[in-house]
């Protein structure tokens, strides 16, 4: 009859460890396509700035602006003049931003994948039995996606 009563203590002996092993499976897997999510992301980003940059090196002076450390109101005119060039070579040439759809669409879809994984991952992160086990193990929420929008740069 005593060996009824180890019975219940044995399966939880096992049990416990085995549910903790797969809820940190689960916030593992979550964690790391948030990271693949993230990778894709930014590189989508770093395709934009290279193309931007290629785009740029079209309209010529903007080296110059960058080297100008004279009084404000020369770079602010060097600013001008590269801001004008660009919009000189988007005009006479559009197919120069032919790339750019494509480029944007890439990047709205890894930030769209992005924030799904991070907020699958958070999900799991803040509940129950996984938040207990993400506390234990150091496992941390991931923030979303955002766009800071920079009011003073000059529109193209």
């Amino acid at each position: 009859m005593e060996s009824l009563f180890y019975i219940p203590i044995l399966l939880l002996a096992v049990a416990i460890p085995f549910l903790g092993i797969v809820f940190h499976n689960h916030l593992t897997a979550a964690r790391n396509r948030t990271r693949e999510a993230w990778a894709a992301l930014d590189a989508a980003l770093r395709a934009r700035h290279d193309f931007v940059a290629d785009l740029a090196e079209v309209a010529g002076p903007r080296e110059r602006c960058r080297a100008n450390r004279g009084p404000i109101s020369t770079r602010a005119r060097d600013e001008r003049e590269f801001v004008a060039a660009m919009r000189t070579a988007i005009a006479t040439r559009p197919e120069l931003l032919a790339p750019l759809g494509p480029i944007e669409d890439a990047i709205r879809s890894a930030s769209q994948d992005y924030d799904a994984a991070a907020k699958n991952y958070r999900r799991r992160c803040e509940t129950f039995p996984h938040s207990i086990l993400a506390a234990l193990s150091g496992f941390q929420s991931p923030a979303l996606f955002e766009v800071e929008l920079v009011s003073d740069s000059p529109a193209l």
